[in-house]
């Protein structure tokens, strides 16, 4: 009888299910935070490496404005195949490398080191210049590539990226 009593006897429960739920609770919070600090490292990633990108590009569109000006002054001056070689070869020489220091990115300086390499002939017999930017920000580093081909036989200059 007493075994009876005691089983109807629900004092107690009330602190039992209330540990129970802030159990559960706490389970489900410390799950929030781990997935909001997941995403937090995740997203400080992604913008790192968009930073990079931006100053890889920064430094590829600087350097191939400047080379297409020197380019279309050349072309402008009907220059014969070894004056204009020579020209272009002297304009690779002064301004090979490049590094172009951006601003201020939350912290972190972004720069870009950016390198001219050519001419080189290729099999179609085109003269092959590569504009290489490599954008960075902290340990992370992007690279974009832009070639430049001309043939002045043809008066074809072409580019890609």
């Amino acid at each position: 009888m007493k075994l009876i009593s005691s089983l109807k006897n629900k004092k107690g429960m009330t602190l039992l299910t209330v540990m129970l739920i802030f159990f559960v609770l706490s389970i489900l919070l410390a799950s929030l935070v781990s997935v909001t600090n997941s995403n937090l490292k995740q997203s400080v990633v992604t913008k790192n490496h968009t930073a990079a990108f931006y100053a890889s590009e920064a430094g590829l569109t600087k350097s191939s404005k400047n080379f297409e000006k020197e380019l279309d002054n050349l072309v402008d001056q009907n220059l014969s195949l070894s004056e204009f070689l020579s020209a272009i070869n002297s304009y690779i020489s002064s301004n090979s490398s490049d590094t172009i220091n951006l601003s201020n990115n939350n912290g972190e300086v972004s720069y870009a080191n950016v390198v001219i390499s050519g001419p080189v002939l290729d099999a179609d017999g085109y003269r092959v210049i590569t504009i290489t930017s490599n954008g960075f920000i902290g340990d992370i580093d992007r690279t974009l590539v832009k070639t430049y081909k001309f043939n002045i036989y043809r008066g074809e200059i072409t580019t890609s990226s």
